[in-house]
């Protein structure tokens, strides 16, 4: 199998899964795994990060979705990101004034990795993707567990392919099930 991956900021290609630190910009996952230093990232980090507080996840006002990392999925997102930085669909999300289209970069794994709830959901239910919104950026990276519905309802139509053998999967979905399971089910074995 062989696998090449992209650096979110510069765009050169590398070989193998996505390193902690791209060898040709300044570029790492420290932001996208809950480690951002500005501001704004310390805020995001802060609100999908509640289960790991002891806190419900709330929504806020005006809010329809919102989720939070467990700290299942806390203690592996650094391989997380790099997994989804290396497979997951590339798309864009439109800002929340919609004057600009934000990169952003989801995938799903094989296990929970966080908990989300909606406004029309009674509760949380379990959530095994995530997204990473503006992977490129030093102020604006950040990431977040996401619900299906939300995945379904942002970005409808679209599709994916397993990176392995091409076969068509759904949207954010790199790994088909068969490749899965020809290498243990175990979604660690591809980073």
């Amino acid at each position: 199998m062989s696998i090449t991956s992209v650096c979110p900021k510069c765009g050169n290609a590398i070989s193998g899964p996505f390193p902690q630190q791209c060898p040709y910009c300044p570029f790492n996952l420290s932001a996208l795994a809950g480690r951002g230093t500005t501001s704004f990232q310390y805020l995001k980090w802060k609100k999908h990060s509640d289960l790991l507080q002891g806190q419900n996840i709330q929504l806020a006002k005006g809010e329809t979705y919102n989720t939070s990392f467990n700290f299942k999925g806390y203690a592996q997102l650094d391989d997380i990101v790099r997994f989804t930085v290396t497979f997951g669909d590339r798309t864009t999300l439109p800002s929340s004034r919609g004057a600009h289209q934000n990169p952003v970069i989801i995938s799903y794994i094989p296990e929970q990795l966080g908990a989300g709830t909606a406004i029309y959901l009674p509760g949380t239910i379990p959530c095994s993707g995530i997204c990473l919104i503006s992977p490129q950026s030093d102020i604006y990276a950040h990431s977040f567990p996401v619900i299906d519905d939300w995945v379904q309802a942002t970005f409808p139509g679209e599709t994916s392919y397993c990176r392995i053998c091409n076969a068509p999967t759904a949207f954010g979905q790199p790994i088909c099930a068969e490749c899965y399971a020809e290498r243990d089910s175990d979604w660690h074995n591809f980073v």
